[in-house]
């Protein structure tokens, strides 16, 4: 008797399930489903901005102590809003996130200084944070900031 792959999804409430005879075809298969489940038009038009919020109420506000999540706001309301805010995250690509991070670089701070390079790491990781929250979420397939290294 030869093998069989099975491969199990819902769609629209409904459990379903095919058979696949090499398990190639099956994992072809589950890709195609996972281009279609994250086409431009399936997901939702939600801002970096808007993902920031219900960050900070849905995670931030649950997980982090208060001194942490204060941290995690101000970071949010003076780097990463201003330069990514009105970005949609289906349109955030990593050329985004390298751009925060030469932009806070590049920055002065409060003290006509140089943003230092662990304020510009600190808040890369939020936002790495924040974008793994939204793949989680299933805002987005995958996050484009991911593989971006740190100062």
């Amino acid at each position: 008797m030869a093998k069989v792959f099975k491969h199990r999804w819902r769609e629209n409430g409904v459990h379903r399930q095919r058979t696949f005879p090499q398990k190639i075809l099956r994992d072809k298969f589950r890709a195609e489903l996972r281009l279609r489940e994250f086409a431009p038009d399936a997901l939702p038009d939600v801002t970096v901005s808007e993902l920031a919020q219900r960050w900070l109420t849905d995670y931030a506000g649950l997980r982090k102590e208060r001194t942490s999540h204060r941290v995690d706001l101000v970071a949010i309301r003076d780097y990463i809003t201003p330069i990514l805010g009105a970005v949609p995250l289906r349109t955030l690509r990593k050329s985004h996130v390298l751009d925060l991070q030469a932009r806070l670089k590049s920055r002065l701070s409060r003290y006509k200084r140089p943003l230092s390079a662990k304020t510009v790491n600190n808040t890369l990781t939020l936002l790495k944070t924040m974008l793994v929250s939204a793949v989680d979420w299933d805002l987005i397939p995958a996050s484009p900031a991911a593989r971006v290294r740190q100062l």
